[in-house]
């Protein structure tokens, strides 16, 4: 691998780290390894201040955990914040994510804007999907930025395993 991928981490991922689901616990397996590789080094990973937003709604002592693994795992704040309003608009608009979620729209555009490789997700419903990241991808292009993956942490650890 020439360059390690840059990892937006949207905050569900940072919420299965804790999750106590005896059915997803497989999810919060692979979502702690992911976390072990960011730490090692194996990941750029980066948040933004929508995910701080989400997470300090959190009860304690849930968001106080959550906040800890940004600090543990060096994950880094994203630093562009201009021209991502206009991009999540357009995936609103020409329905590449449900309006209902324009929150989802923004962590997309942030992390485009950011030039970020991936964005990480738990969420299967509406954003890790391929309809959706083809629409994404799509707009990102016609807009002059890079494509974009949207998928689990559990791709990515096994991207690393297997390159």
């Amino acid at each position: 691998m020439a360059e390690k991928l840059k990892l937006y981490l949207d905050t569900t991922v940072f919420n299965y780290y804790f999750l106590d689901d005896p059915g997803r616990e497989d999810d919060r397996k692979d979502t702690i390894l992911l976390f072990e590789q960011i730490g090692r080094g194996s990941f750029d990973a980066y948040y933004s201040d929508l995910v701080k937003a989400e997470i300090d709604e959190c009860e304690e002592p849930k968001r106080t955990k959550m906040l800890r693994l940004i600090e543990r795992y060096s994950v880094r704040p994203i630093s562009v914040y201009h021209g991502y309003e206009d991009l999540a608009e357009l995936y609103l608009t020409r329905r590449a994510i449900p309006e209902s979620k324009r929150d989802d729209a923004i962590h997309v555009a942030l992390a485009t804007v950011n030039s970020l490789d991936v964005v990480l997700s738990w969420n299967r419903r509406h954003l890790v999907k391929v309809k959706t990241i083809f629409a994404i991808n799509e707009i990102n292009e016609a807009k002059g930025f890079g494509r974009l993956l949207v998928t689990t942490p559990t791709e990515v650890i096994d991207y690393e395993e297997n390159p």
